[in-house]
C-alpha cells in the first residue's frame, strides 16, 4: 500500500499518533487484565512502527 502525503498532514498525522501512543501507555498502566495489558501492547508496537515509517520519509 502506497499512501501519499503532503508535509502538513504527515506533520498533522504523526502528532495524532504521538498523542494516541501517550494516551495508550496510560491505558496500559490502567488495564486490569493481562490479556487486555498485552492487546494494547501490540497496539502500542504498530503506533510506533507507523511512526517510523512517517519519521524515515
Amino acid at each position: 500500500m502506497f499512501l501519499e502525503l503532503s508535509e502538513e498532514e504527515r506533520r498533522t498525522l504523526e502528532g495524532i499518533l504521538e498523542a494516541a501512543l501517550r494516551d495508550l501507555r496510560g491505558e496500559v498502566y490502567r488495564a486490569e487484565t493481562s490479556q487486555f495489558k498485552e492487546e494494547l501492547k501490540a497496539d502500542e508496537t504498530i503506533i510506533r512502527a507507523i511512526l517510523a515509517k512517517l519519521r524515515r520519509e
